[in-house]
């Protein structure tokens, strides 16, 4: 399976993980100039930027280390393009990443909520 393939079954995995904590997922793979955000879903009233980090073992380091204070700005500047598409006004979205290991046909799930740059 290359990197492509197996990323996007990753998607699939935290979209179904994310349903089963019944989020609403409202779009996926949402692209512009800024960047791109793999779900954005709502719970309870909240949205949520969600960027999924798939590893298969861990020689790479754990997934959730790939997200950069960098990659974090770019969801931000990425999700208010959305909201602003979508004609939401609101503040109260965040930022989650959904980190998935996988090793030896088993997976890891971690949910990491409200991640900040600091």
């Amino acid at each position: 399976m290359n990197n492509q393939t197996f990323g996007k079954r990753g998607e699939e995995v935290a979209r179904e993980f994310l349903k089963k904590k019944e989020y609403e997922i409202l779009a996926t793979n949402f692209q512009k100039q800024s960047g791109e955000i793999d779900i954005i879903a709502k719970k309870n009233g909240e949205y949520v930027f969600v960027e999924v980090k798939t590893r298969q073992g861990l020689n790479y380091g754990y997934p959730e280390e790939a997200v950069t204070p960098e990659k974090i700005n770019r969801i931000i500047e990425t999700g208010l393009q959305w909201l602003e598409e979508n004609d939401i006004e609101t503040e109260n979205y965040r930022i989650d990443v959904i980190a998935i290991e996988t090793n030896n046909g088993k997976s890891k799930i971690t949910h990491l909520e409200n991640v900040s740059i600091d």
